[in-house]
């Protein structure tokens, strides 16, 4: 029996770790091609990097229970269309006792993700969501949004009709700054960058009329290239954090100042801020769950399944991960409804799948 342990879970570990890492291939790429405008802005390598970084642990997650349900169901496929577990039940072997070990590992991972989800998620979430921001807020073209009037730089409207190749094409500048004299700048084009010391703009403007061009001087000119800086812009924008962001012991402490302190005038607010706290807990252990759920589940599937091909595998983990992460979230949606218990109602799903993954289990044994 420890032999044939010993070979189940190498190649269950085999189909896990390349489901996982296929996942995680997939998701980053996507991350990649999501936030690649900050190269564009000329965000620097090194931040873009860590940006990627940073995202990769929020993965794990939703890749560990997705890779332990295909695994489930490609190896019992393949036992299963290989006559073993038929060979297995002729001799005496009881299928609960087959899949002990991998029962254990994957509650074991169950556990470990119960770690992930409370302490290294909400650290990454919080610092790549301040770092995106802060690289928003310091990316010069974030300052110019096309077709809208700019009047945050001091004594300054500013205009842009479009940004084409990271130029600022049709600008309209109005002046004040100049005493009481406003001046009309127009420029057929302009790029933008931060200053020197990093806390400034600086508009290089080209095929620029200026009118008037100074006090003395009444009257347009007309002038190749045109510097404008902008002043002291660069300024953090505050993040607000989420729930998200916050980790298992601080979700708990914001519900008992909340449940004691009555901050929130409206009662019903309140219970709605709760309320989204107490599914955000839930959401993170239901999750956990998952993983457990899902090889327990999968078991029976990859037996049922009866094929080696593992296109058949795979839309059935497909068909059990649609249902699953449609019911969450729907659930989810109802945090601002608390009268539903969407605090209870999200394990609804993990529930459904240990009810039928036993039953199944249960089934294929007799």
């Amino acid at each position: 029996m420890k032999t044939l342990h010993r070979h189940l879970f190498a190649d269950f570990m085999v189909y896990v770790l390349t489901a996982t890492a296929a996942l995680v291939f997939v998701v980053c790429v996507a991350l990649v091609f999501g936030t690649a405008d900050l190269m564009v802005r000329g965000v620097g390598a090194a931040a873009f990097l860590k940006v990627v970084a940073l995202g990769i642990p929020t993965i794990l997650p939703f890749a560990l229970p997705v890779s332990l349900l295909t695994a489930s169901l490609l190896l019992f496929g393949r036992l299963s269309s290989d006559g073993e577990i038929t060979a297995m039940k002729a001799g005496g072997m009881s299928l609960w006792r087959v899949v002990s070990p991998l029962l254990l590992f994957a509650l074991l991972t169950s556990l470990v993700c119960v770690w992930i989800n409370n302490r290294t998620v909400p650290r990454n979430r919080y610092a790549q969501r301040r770092l995106l921001e802060e690289l928003s807020a310091v990316a010069p073209l974030d300052f110019f949004p096309a077709g809208q009037t700019i009047s945050e730089f001091p004594g300054l409207t500013v205009w842009v009709e479009r940004i084409e190749d990271d130029e600022l094409v049709n600008l309209r500048i109005y002046d004040r700054r100049q005493g009481q004299t406003q001046r009309d700048i127009h420029a057929r084009r302009g790029t933008v960058s931060l200053t020197d010391d990093g806390h400034g703009l600086m508009l290089d403007l080209f095929d620029v009329t200026i009118d008037p061009f100074d006090e003395n001087r009444p009257g347009p000119a007309l002038v190749g290239r045109w510097p404008l800086r902008l002043g002291d812009v660069r300024q953090r924008r505050s993040y607000r954090e989420r729930p998200g962001d916050f980790e298992l012991d601080e979700l708990r402490s914001r519900i008992r100042t909340l449940q004691e302190s009555g901050s929130l005038s409206d009662e019903a607010e309140r219970d709605r801020e709760i309320m989204a706290l107490r599914v955000e807990i839930n959401k993170r252990f239901a999750l956990s769950a998952a993983c457990f759920a899902f090889v327990l589940l999968g078991i029976p599937l990859g037996i049922k399944a009866h094929r080696r091909e593992s296109s058949i595998g795979g839309a059935i983990s497909l068909a059990v991960l649609l249902v699953f992460y449609v019911v969450l979230v729907l659930v989810e949606s109802l945090r601002r409804h608390p009268q539903f218990r969407p605090d209870i109602l999200i394990w609804t799903p993990v529930l459904i799948s240990l009810f039928f993954g036993w039953r199944l289990v249960r089934r294929a044994e007799g």
